[in-house]
């Protein structure tokens, strides 16, 4: 892949639906109705997303919030990160993470988390080799 043709460029809220195709690539069991549903809300409470581009297309993406919170102060937290499977290993999630550390030390982001699935071996190795080192557990209840 050669790396002119790979871009990354945060997304403004009102086109976050052009990455419709990936989050329903990464979440299949929601219909693209909820999946821009969803965005948007999430837009309008501060989600945004950073996305890799090969050629025009969209490969990658990586939402983010910058949040504050007592244990930790201002951070960035990564959410929703998911590489097309054939542009895997290429350094495409290096480069998206690369542009919104950046984009976080702008906003005065002091560190960055994020959720990791429990049975996800090949995430879990790429979070640690990023230097990424687990802190706790999150749970979840539903609320229904």
């Amino acid at each position: 892949m050669k790396k002119q043709k790979l871009s990354v460029r945060l997304i403004k809220a009102e086109e976050i639906v052009s990455a419709l195709p990936i989050f329903s690539s990464f979440y299949p069991s929601l219909s693209k109705k909820n999946l821009q549903a969803f965005l948007y809300e999430m837009a309008e409470q501060g989600y945004q997303c950073a996305i890799a581009y090969y050629k025009e297309q969209c490969i990658g993406v990586i939402g983010i919030w910058i949040q504050t919170k007592l244990y930790v102060g201002k951070h960035i937290e990564y959410d929703n990160f998911y590489v097309l499977p054939e542009y895997r290993g290429k350094g495409v999630g290096k480069k998206l993470l690369k542009f919104v550390d950046r984009y976080a030390k702008e906003q005065n982001c002091i560190a960055a988390e994020l959720t990791c699935d429990i049975d996800e071996e090949e995430s879990k190795d790429f979070w640690e080799n990023q230097e990424f080192t687990v802190i706790g557990l999150r749970y979840q209840r539903d609320l229904r």
